[in-house]
């Protein structure tokens, strides 16, 4: 791999006097799909947050196309072409499906109003049944809708890495299918992603490299599809 688009090297993350993560080390190359894995309280959600800048590692560093992000604040990582689907969703409950979507674009509040409506045009397109909602409260959708919401407002700034935390989590099998369907199109688009998920089976048939924690350390990595194809490792780590 060329200089990674994303590398976090050796952080020790902590809450309060409680170690969260031990020496993670992960890499995310441009245009490649990175998948953190584990189970509950293994640290793959805080290592996401440390990218994000939502935490600060106490040791070890990392870097965004080879400058040091570490010690910024969010919404400093946000203003260098990362957005963030965070776990939960997180829409604005009182404000309309639009009006999310419009609050995702405000770093792009210098483009041209016809580029913009062209970006609100093309969300919709992923999500059409967000194109019917469009003026409906965001807090009166269902889970699904708001998951597509949350990824359509992050599709609004044009990022040019996504972190995304538990895409898959309380959705139902065909909002699960339709969420993949549109992250494997974003891959082949070209955008950078780095992706927590506890669903293994969908993670592994999206990404191109995936890391597995326990305990806050990594305990096995490797291309996906030599994850996804060992019986042994899946029992061990992944749930079987």
């Amino acid at each position: 791999m060329a200089d990674p688009f994303l590398s976090i090297e050796a952080i020790d993350v902590f809450y309060g006097p409680v170690q969260a993560l031990f020496g993670v080390s992960v890499t995310v190359g441009a245009g490649e799909v990175v998948a953190v894995l584990g189970g509950n309280a293994s640290g793959k959600s805080t290592t996401v947050k440390a990218a994000l800048g939502l935490v600060q590692p106490r040791q070890g560093r990392i870097l965004l196309e080879g400058q040091r992000i570490d010690g910024l604040g969010t919404h400093q990582v946000i203003a260098r072409g990362v957005a963030s689907i965070p776990e939960g969703r997180r829409v604005f409950a009182e404000m309309t499906v639009e009006e999310n979507l419009r609050l995702g674009a405000y770093a792009r509040r210098g483009d041209p109003p016809a580029a913009l409506a062209a970006a609100l045009e093309e969300a919709f397109g992923l999500f059409p049944r967000l194109a019917e909602r469009r003026r409906q409260a965001a807090g009166t959708l269902s889970g699904g809708e708001q998951q597509m919401l949350a990824m359509a407002r992050a599709w609004m700034r044009r990022p040019r890495l996504l972190c995304i935390d538990e895409p898959s989590m309380g959705l139902s099998p065909l909002f699960v299918d339709h969420v993949y369907d549109v992250l494997a199109r974003w891959k082949a688009a070209g955008l950078t992603i780095l992706m927590v998920e506890q669903n293994a089976n969908m993670a592994l048939q999206l990404a191109d490299r995936a890391y597995v924690l326990r305990n806050g350390a990594i305990v096995v990595q490797g291309a996906a599809a030599e994850l996804a194809g060992d019986p042994e490792l899946r029992k061990a780590y992944l749930g079987g």
